[in-house]
């Protein structure tokens, strides 16, 4: 008989505004959400709501597969996975971000040829376009 392994949990960086909003929608759909906020304040209200709050979001790239990106600025999302930040380094094989950041649209694609999976460039033209 094989054994049921636990769902890992949604991951939220940024929990803010829409990133409540988007915690909330999981939590009420029946899944469990991991997320880190620089905000305590952000970090304490989603707490009350259900939220495991993690230590940072190396923490949240380790412990979850899916992690939803709600930040407030592209410049913040830059430096958070590949300047000071560094999350793209805790990504791991098979990590799905989806990127909610109120942000320009333009360096998208630029966002994607620059993301490295296992030391790999991933070419743009690799990803599909998935409507949830």
């Amino acid at each position: 008989m094989s054994e049921r392994m636990e769902p890992r949990p949604v991951g939220l960086i940024g929990l803010g505004l829409l990133g409540k909003a988007i915690a909330g929608r999981l939590l009420g759909a029946g899944f469990s959400v991991a997320g880190f906020d620089v905000s305590e304040s952000a970090r304490e209200a989603a707490r009350g709501m259900g939220v495991a709050v993690l230590d940072d979001h190396h923490a949240v790239a380790t412990a979850c597969d899916v992690i939803f990106l709600s930040l407030p600025t592209s410049e913040i999302r830059q430096d958070l996975l590949w300047g000071a930040g560094q999350l793209a380094r805790s990504l791991h094989e098979g990590s799905l971000l989806l990127d909610t950041t109120t942000g320009r649209p333009t360096g998208q694609r630029g966002y994607f040829l620059n993301w490295r999976v296992g030391g790999d460039v991933v070419n743009a033209d690799a990803f599909r376009v998935l409507k949830l």
